[in-house]
């Protein structure tokens, strides 16, 4: 048998499954369940709120396709931190990329990769996501340091205004505690 057709027939199988195969009992997840996984593993699902490509610092004959975006926590939600997701067609020269925030490096949280095939022409994408926690509201501007592709520079930067994250302001017992300690 042809490795195509026992592919279709796998996928249609497949397909066939899902379609017809879930019985009424079967619950989907609920959406708070799948936004708590999406949060924790950086997945949106949504549009970045910023972003802009990053070129070449010199022309180059076969240029890569990069993307710096930055995800601001939702209204309801103005004390998560601010998502940043690098996405490129090619891995960088070092991975993971080098990305900082007003002079602070930043941890990368998660990083992804993925192929895909279509009428023969192969596609990468790979995706490093970081976490930003300002500690004040106000205007940052993220950089790109050293990322290169096959020896080419592609430096960044890109600027954007976010919410004080919860996560950095000091709970307000320890500010007490100190309080009582100086007196």
């Amino acid at each position: 048998m042809n490795v195509r057709r026992l592919l279709a027939l796998t996928c249609s199988c497949l397909s066939a499954f899902i379609t017809y195969g879930q019985s009424d009992n079967t619950e989907l997840p609920q959406p708070d369940s799948v936004e708590v996984w999406n949060a924790f593993w950086g997945i949106h699902d949504n549009a970045p709120d910023f972003s802009t490509p990053l070129f070449p610092d010199k022309a180059v004959a076969d240029t890569v396709a990069c993307t710096l975006s930055v995800y601001l926590p939702d209204s309801t939600k103005n004390s998560q931190p601010v998502q940043i997701e690098i996405t490129c067609n090619t891995s960088p020269d070092t991975a993971p990329p080098v990305l900082m925030v007003s002079g602070e490096v930043l941890e990368k949280t998660s990083q992804s990769s993925s192929l895909q095939i279509k009428n023969g022409i192969e596609t990468h994408e790979y995706t490093y996501r970081y976490r930003f926690c300002p500690e004040y509201s106000g205007n940052f501007i993220c950089r790109t340091r050293g990322l290169s592709f096959k020896g080419t520079d592609y430096n960044g930067k890109l600027g954007f205004s976010a919410p004080a994250c919860i996560e950095s302001i000091p709970p307000v017992k320890e500010k007490q505690e100190t309080y009582r300690r100086n007196l």
